[in-house]
């Protein structure tokens, strides 16, 4: 990626149209450039120095009769060379002639302190030359021939190279958030891949009101994560003036769910399984949908309990989320599958009823798409009780050792076969163009929300058709560019943790063998915010990374570059930080 920066004169909008006048050039290149400007700079000081004496000689000079210093200091501005030489004849001639000078000194020190501020001047112009190198930092305009989003396809070949794909840039991405979105992180070389560091998050709110109707949630003290307004130039990189900027806001809002009055239990062939009855769920294609009573399906607590001895739990492992699939008309069949999120989609306010799920009235948002993640302890065992609101480990256990030391420990399992969190999120699109008291469309689901600010950038819904894709103009194009691409980020909470799984839980850093060490009574807070820094992180990556589409060749049926003129300048505009082997220059 360092190799692919664009060369050349270019405008960095974040100094204006004059301070940001950039040169992007090689290292080696830069580093002449620089010597070449030093010298330039102690070239200008002689000549400035020459015209400074010519103008104070023309000054001092009269057709009145005048005493030897007078014409002594004439002499010298008419022939020193340089403002230290310049400076060393004019000091030597009032130390001379000083007892004759009094009452006549300051007039006469006049060319001697001039001469002194444009010598010190110079020397410090020559000494910060090599900064210009470095008043925009490392930024550097992107620029490659491979500019193109990678979408997933029908066919099951090209779906499983997506998927691949897809998964190392999740995997990238969640190493990204562990190292680079700490407070530790700031001047860490892994984290100065982009024009900042991190994505801020505006509102981190642990102590958020329930997301949904009360009743339902389990605490009173949920979490509400909130970006504010991620401007377009400043945060992600894409350089632009001021009135040709966009802005979006994203929002995470999740909570612990209650499952009293949300379960029941179903007895099958091959054991006992809890259903949870937070809206209806489906699968299979769009012409062949299987429609299931229950949202989710887990294996009886006790089954999943049932465990003899230590080796046993060395392969015991968190499940997020074990989805029961059956036919409509029997429960005899069935299969399950780790899965680690199901999801609505929330379309003129109301739950699309063609999606995974169509959730329960107390689950319902008008105002965003609805998440339910399911956590399964799957024989994990807890070394001590959790009172956290999603783990819940508070029922005593097996007493366990580990075949090393005397004596055996008791350990404390989940009380319900599945524990659920309900998350909502919403999106919110501006054209800065406008203040953004009338340039912002609605906080809302992520279709309403794109909806609802279509007409600030010129378009309709028609326009914009069913793949969100038509914005050939520069208005538009701000809106349907960086929408595509954060669609294909994989940032959505239901793709991330489906494809992270386990992995997506925090409390793993603190697990080993089938046993899960003490964790705190918010820990279910921390994964949140894990999942949100990640989602975050993908984002960044996704503006940059599609300047740069992998050049494997397998993955050209899934390749979608720019559709016109408009989203290839998008694409010449993504700025990124640093450029390892490039220099950017400060023209102004």
């Amino acid at each position: 990626m360092d190799n692919s920066v664009y060369l050349g004169v270019w405008t960095n909008w974040s100094r204006g149209p004059v301070l940001g006048l950039t040169l992007t050039t090689t290292r080696e290149r830069g580093n002449l450039l620089l010597v070449l400007t030093a010298f330039f700079i102690s070239f200008v000081a002689t000549r400035l120095w020459k015209i400074f004496c010519l103008a104070l000689h023309r000054s001092y000079s009269t057709s009145e009769p005048r005493d030897t210093v007078h014409h002594q200091q004439q002499v010298i501005l008419r022939n020193s060379s340089s403002p230290e030489s310049g400076i060393l004849s004019l000091l030597r001639l009032i130390i001379a002639y000083r007892s004759s000078l009094k009452g006549r000194l300051i007039r006469r020190l006049t060319p001697v302190l001039l001469a002194i501020l444009l010598l010190t001047g110079f020397t410090v112009a020559g000494g910060y030359s090599s900064s210009i190198s470095s008043s925009i930092g490392d930024e550097a305009l992107a620029r490659s021939d491979n500019c193109a989003l990678i979408d997933s396809s029908t066919t099951i070949s090209s779906f499983n190279l997506w998927a691949a794909y897809s998964s190392k840039r999740i995997a990238d991405a969640t190493q990204y958030a562990q190292h680079c979105y700490t407070n530790a992180s700031a001047g860490m070389p892994e984290c100065q891949k982009y024009v900042v560091d991190k994505i801020a998050t505006n509102i981190t709110n642990t102590s958020a009101p329930c997301p949904f109707e009360e009743q339902v949630c389990q605490t009173k003290e949920n979490i509400l994560l909130d970006t504010g307004y991620i401007d377009s130039h400043e945060s992600l990189g894409i350089n632009a003036q001021g009135g040709e900027r966009f802005a979006f806001r994203y929002v995470l809002h999740c909570a612990p769910l209650k499952t009293n009055g949300y379960t029941t239990t179903i007895s099958l062939d091959n054991g006992t399984w809890a259903a949870y009855h937070y809206g209806t769920s489906k699968s299979g294609t769009s012409d062949n949908r299987t429609v299931r009573p229950f949202t989710y399906a887990a294996r009886d607590i006790r089954e999943q309990y049932d465990i003899t001895g230590y080796d046993h739990l060395q392969e015991k492992r968190y499940l997020l989320g074990q989805v029961l699939f059956c036919t409509i008309h029997s429960l005899t069949r069935i299969a399950y599958a780790a899965t680690s999120a199901v999801g609505s989609v929330t379309i003129d306010g109301k739950p699309h009823p063609d999606y995974e799920i169509m959730p329960i009235s107390e689950l319902t948002r008008s105002d965003g798409d609805v998440a339910i993640v399911f956590l399964v302890g799957n024989g994990v065992q807890f070394l001590e009780r959790t009172d956290d609101a999603w783990y819940r480990a508070t029922a005593k256990s097996a007493f366990i050792g580990n075949g090393q030391t005397t004596g055996e420990t008791q350990t404390y399992r989940p009380t319900e076969a599945a524990s659920p969190m309900g998350c909502v999120q919403q999106w919110q699109w501006c054209n800065l163009a406008y203040p953004k008291d009338v340039g912002c469309g609605p906080l809302a689901s992520q279709n309403d929300a794109v909806e609802g600010a279509a007409p600030l950038f010129n378009l309709t819904s028609q326009d914009l058709g069913a793949t969100w894709e038509n914005g050939s103009t520069p208005v538009g194009t701000r809106l349907t560019w960086p929408l595509r691409v954060t669609l294909l980020s994989g940032s959505h909470i239901v793709y991330l943790l489906n494809n992270l799984g386990g992995k997506a839980l925090t409390s793993q850093d603190r697990f080993y063998s089938g046993v899960q060490f003490p964790i705190p009574n918010n820990q279910w807070q921390q994964d949140v915010t894990f999942w949100w820094k990640t989602a975050l992180s993908l984002i960044q990556a996704a503006f940059v990374e599609t300047v740069y589409a992998s050049t494997d060749t397998q993955l050209d049926p899934l390749r979608r570059p720019p559709l016109n003129e408009e989203d290839e300048k998008m694409c010449r505009s993504q700025a990124r930080a640093p450029a390892m082997n490039k220099r950017s220059v400060w023209l102004t």
